[in-house]
């Protein structure tokens, strides 16, 4: 009896983790008019937080957002953010305790020009301050890193009469968002800094494409985090390649991004791999009929690094217009292991982040678009999880409304016994809506309209989520079955 207590109770402790974060998901959130999906991070209670950029919450512009949703993708709250202009998230921060960072750019200022902006949140998303970064020119963010510090490297793209056509463009802020440098990296061609990421805590690593000889080549750049460049390497040692993303990994930089076949008629998906120093160490490329680009990437460990790609070649859509897109999986040694998931609409789609979730699951965020009629009204913001077995779900909830929801409570709902070996009691608040009961693997394994009990007798013993939802409250709780 008592080794079943000390079962019993390990359950209890371990169950935010093992029993609610392990269950996929997909899903599909919009608002109406546009809505992108571009940043997302995990919180210790295994929630999520997503960024990007909506229309559902201003007529007249674009607003960035923040977005919580559960460990299983249930919408819990959005707060939006923003002026008068477009107002764009691309990468959320969580700092336990404190709040978020959502990094991105604006153009809700004085000249309507754009900028990389910096929002500053509680943990319940009420912003705290606001801080841009730029000048006259046209500056667009396309990543942000939190450094050991506590302050941010933000790095993206700066253009106008003081630059060179496209320039790389770095801002390097203190833990409160005041700057500390800004650089500008500048070729012929239209150079732009894509990724960054942290080889140790005083070492950054930005990766994007630049200018070499008169040809725009992906590359990798090593600063100190006190703005000192050490070195800048491209890899071209296969031939003309495209940087998207970058992730350190044991000693390494991974590159994920494309590579432009001999004659320059079409690009390849492309997977690279440096050393510390930027040294190309190798590669992995595919073709297909027509462009695939990879966007995005995340590295669990030495047999999980997952990558996101986007093509519209005819051997691989699910649909006939725009890109679609779909991941894969390899080894650290660049040995393919297995396709995954495709994630597509009817139209143009992208992922635009994949994070390593605290079980080992994998989770992307992205935009899909379902209609096919009007594409440019048609985007919705995706949220997909990948179980740490590989486990997808493969169709979508579609036309979640994540802007009017956003007044939605989330309660933690209570059923006794619990433990059970059969029937759970309910409060009599919840008595009369419908219930869902999942299992591991996100499936619905018992559903109904709540009475005062419910049986369980005939499920497997083990741990399940139960939902309980109203058009106001959402209810979740845990079960463990004897």
């Amino acid at each position: 009896m008592e080794n079943l207590r000390k079962i019993i109770l390990l359950l209890i402790f371990v169950t935010p983790f093992i029993g609610v974060a392990q269950i996929p998901f997909f899903k599909k959130f919009t608002s109406g008019p546009f809505d992108q999906g571009n940043g997302i991070t995990q919180l210790p209670d295994s929630s999520y937080a997503v960024t990007g950029a909506s229309g559902g919450f201003d007529e007249n512009s674009g607003q960035a957002y923040l977005m919580l949703i559960d460990s299983v993708g249930n919408h819990l709250w959005t707060k939006n953010y923003g002026g008068t202009g477009d107002d764009v998230g691309v990468r959320v921060i969580h700092v336990p305790g404190d709040g978020f960072f959502i990094a991105g750019y604006t153009s809700s200022t004085p000249n309507a020009d754009f900028d990389f902006v910096l929002y500053k949140t509680d943990e319940t998303g009420e912003l705290q301050w606001e801080k841009r970064y730029g000048g006259s020119d046209w500056e667009k963010l396309h990543d942000a890193k939190l450094l050991a510090d506590g302050g941010l490297i933000l790095v993206g793209q700066t253009e106008g009469l003081s630059t060179d056509g496209v320039d790389m463009f770095l801002v390097r802020t203190d833990a409160l968002g005041d700057t500390l440098w800004t650089k500008t990296i500048q070729s012929p061609e239209d150079d732009v800094a894509y990724a960054v990421d942290t080889i140790s805590s005083t070492r950054i690593v930005v990766g994007g494409d630049m200018g070499d000889g008169g040809v725009l080549k992906g590359m990798l750049a090593s600063f100190n985090v006190d703005g000192t460049q050490e070195w800048i390497k491209f890899f071209d040692q296969s031939g003309i390649t495209r940087v998207r993303n970058i992730v350190v990994f044991e000693g390494h930089v991974f590159l994920f991004g494309g590579l432009y076949n001999s004659d320059q008629s079409r690009i390849d998906r492309w997977l690279g791999k440096g050393d510390f120093n930027g040294d190309y160490v190798g590669h992995w490329t595919h073709p297909y009929q027509e462009d695939a680009m990879v966007t995005a990437g995340t590295i669990r460990d030495a047999f999980s690094v997952y990558l996101g790609f986007q093509t519209k070649s005819p051997e691989l859509n699910p649909f006939q217009n725009g890109n679609d897109v779909f991941t894969m999986k390899f080894g650290a040694n660049l040995v393919y292991i297995g396709a995954s998931q495709n994630f597509s609409a009817v139209d143009e789609d992208i992922i635009h982040q994949m994070i390593t979730a605290n079980d080992g699951g994998i989770v992307l965020v992205g935009t899909v678009s379902d209609d096919g009629v009007n594409p440019s009204l048609g985007t919705d913001i995706m949220v997909a999880r990948i179980g740490p077995g590989d486990e997808v779900v493969v169709s979508p909830d579609t036309g979640l409304d994540f802007v009017s929801l956003q007044e939605e409570k989330k309660s933690i709902l209570t059923v006794f016994p619990n433990p059970t070996e059969d029937l759970i009691y309910f409060s009599d608040n919840v008595i009369g809506m419908h219930y869902e009961i999942l299992n591991f693997q996100g499936q619905v394994v018992l559903e109904g309209v709540i009475e005062s009990t419910v049986s369980l007798h005939d499920l497997n013993s083990g741990i399940y989520v139960i939902k309980v939802q109203d058009q106001d409250q959402l209810w979740t709780g845990k079960i463990i079955k004897r």
